[in-house]
Formats: structure tokens, C-alpha cells, sequence
């Protein structure tokens, strides 16, 4: 058989994305010359796993809709950690927007503050939390990277004012009950001044 490079379709399943671009080398069983009539044509990628690695599953439209949706507010972790302190007795306000980071709940009686970290997006030690998307890998480790640092250096600004921060992670909620019991021992004992309760 003699091969034909061509330019490759423009979907073959997957949307095609601005970094990528395969080449394809397409088979016929006659020659170019030939009157005959031509069977179906085959298509293959030569680099197919390089075209997996780096192209978006999703369109840019697509994937831009997608990551509108993403809340920074009233998630559903932050939803069941509100649900559990209010059963539990407490009174709070939401979303300080006067301090650094914005945190979730604040207590400001009591000098103290409450992040309800997503396991992914603020990257925990969890199972959730270590997974990387594999298209755009480069973009998605330096993005997730900031979010930490960003953490980092506001919990450093709060306990500098002289606020205690706690930490509730997504994946924690899970167990209400070990969560309820870390959060009354949190919100009671005396939590000296920019106490860091983050770990998790």
C-alpha cells in the first residue's frame, strides 16, 4: 500500500484543541491513477498518545461554561459544615470579606475563622486531593500551586492580626461526626492568639 499524508478531519471524536495538531497517514488498497472504485479509506494518528496527553476533551467554549460553574461561595462542603455548626449551637457570619482570604465563617467574638477547603482545588493530602487532570497538566500544576501558596500566605496575614484559623477539607465532611466533635474542641478551648488549626 502507498501512504498518503493528509491533513487531518476536523472532529474525530474529540474536539481539536490549539496546541495539537496529529498528522494522519490515510491507505488506500489501489493505486492514485487507478479508474477502479476506491474502498473506504482508513485513518490513523501517528501520534496518538501525544493528541490524548495535551488536546481538551471539551471545546474552549465548553470547558470556559464549565469553569464558570465552579462556586467560591456557599459550596456544598461549606453548606454541611454550616449545618453541622448550627446544630451544634453556634451562631456565625459568612464570607469576611474585610480579611485576607475571605474566610468562609467567622466567629468575630471569638477571634476565630473557618475555611471549608475543596480537596482539589486547594490540593489536600488526600487521594482527591494529589489527582492532577492530565490534559493541559502544566496549566492545571501551576494553577493549583497559587491557590496553595495564596492559602499560605493569608492564614500567615490572619494569625499575624491576631485571628486562630481551622481548616475543614471536603473529603473530612465525610465523617460528620469526627468533624463535629474537632470543631466543638476548636470553637471551646482557649486557642491562643493566631493559633494555626490548618492541618488536616
Amino acid at each position: 500500500m502507498r501512504p498518503e499524508i493528509v491533513e487531518p478531519p476536523r472532529r474525530v471524536g474529540l474536539e481539536w484543541g490549539t496546541h495539537v495538531r496529529p498528522v494522519f497517514v490515510r491507505y488506500s488498497s489501489v493505486r492514485p491513477d487507478s479508474r477502479e472504485r476506491r474502498r473506504p479509506l482508513r485513518e490513523t494518528p501517528t501520534n496518538f498518545c501525544e493528541m490524548f496527553e495535551k488536546v481538551d476533551s471539551v471545546s474552549a467554549v465548553e470547558r470556559s461554561r464549565i469553569m464558570a460553574l465552579v462556586r467560591s461561595e456557599d459550596t456544598k462542603p461549606e453548606l454541611a459544615a454550616r449545618r453541622l455548626l448550627h446544630a451544634l449551637g453556634y451562631r456565625y457570619r459568612l464570607h469576611g470579606r474585610d480579611l485576607p482570604g475571605k474566610p468562609d465563617i467567622v466567629f468575630r467574638s471569638r477571634r476565630k475563622l473557618i475555611f471549608v477547603n475543596g480537596c482539589f482545588w486547594h490540593q489536600h493530602a488526600c487521594k482527591r486531593g494529589r489527582r492532577i487532570p492530565v490534559s493541559r497538566r502544566n496549566y492545571w500544576l501551576l494553577k493549583l500551586r497559587r491557590n496553595r501558596d495564596r492559602d499560605a500566605v493569608n492564614q500567615k496575614r490572619l494569625r499575624a492580626l491576631g485571628w486562630s484559623v481551622f481548616v475543614i477539607w471536603e473529603c473530612q465532611l465525610k465523617n460528620p461526626g469526627a468533624v463535629a466533635q474537632k470543631l466543638r474542641r476548636y470553637l471551646e478551648g482557649a486557642g491562643g492568639v493566631g493559633e494555626n488549626f490548618s492541618r488536616g
